[in-house]
């Protein structure tokens, strides 16, 4: 119930100080488990793409925001699950895994945490090995303007810079074969990071 009352708030918010907009809604399945990855420059990613999915979504955050008396609990009520940072959580990827099973749709940042604009770091193997082993599809999601609104090193938010979200064609995983699950996990990752890619070059 919480969730849907901030989430309309954030509609809302995102509209009035971001002109959000999304584009390619009908790319994500309706019903099913999926996830949602896309690129991470701004802590307002999570929100804005929240803000523009047509489904209910749920998200990995770092472990270190739900230690607050208040804004742990807050969080976890919008549907986080905390995830260790730079190690391979197991608690977190079995949660991912049963919550797609049971189909819901998760949010991934395939990078693993916030880079810069025009420098992409690598994606992990995570959301490869999400996929194959919920058997669910990827959506690839470009946000654009977020790092604007927001940049990394700012504490303060620049109303009125333009959002925009956009969600690309699934990505199967059967989509890429390989002889080896390792193989098969970054190869799904890295057409991810491909589509996303594209859908950035294709706005500009």
């Amino acid at each position: 119930m919480l969730y849907l009352i901030i989430r309309s708030l954030a509609v809302v918010l995102f509209k009035l100080l971001f002109g959000l907009q999304a584009f390619g809604r009908e790319n994500v399945p309706l019903k099913g488990g999926v996830i949602l990855a896309g690129n991470h420059v701004s802590y307002l990613d999570p929100p804005a793409l929240a803000a523009a999915s047509p489904r209910v979504v749920y998200f990995l955050a770092k472990e270190a925001l739900f230690h607050g008396a208040f804004f742990g609990p807050f969080i976890r009520s919008l549907h986080a699950f905390p995830v260790k940072a730079g190690v391979a959580d197991v608690k977190a990827l079995r949660w991912s895994v049963e919550s797609l099973r049971a189909g819901k749709a998760i949010t991934v940042f395939p990078e693993g945490g916030r880079s810069l604009p025009d420098q992409p770091e690598k994606p992990l193997s995570g959301v490869g090995f999400l996929a194959v082993h919920a058997n669910v599809p990827i959506v690839p999601t470009f946000l654009e303007g977020t790092y604007q609104a927001l940049p990394q090193k700012s504490k303060c938010i620049h109303p009125f810079t333009r959002i925009r979200v956009y969600f690309g064609k699934p990505i199967y995983p059967q989509d890429v074969n390989a002889a080896f699950d390792k193989e098969r996990y970054e190869g799904l990752s890295n057409k991810t990071m491909e589509a996303i890619t594209a859908l950035k070059i294709r706005q500009k």
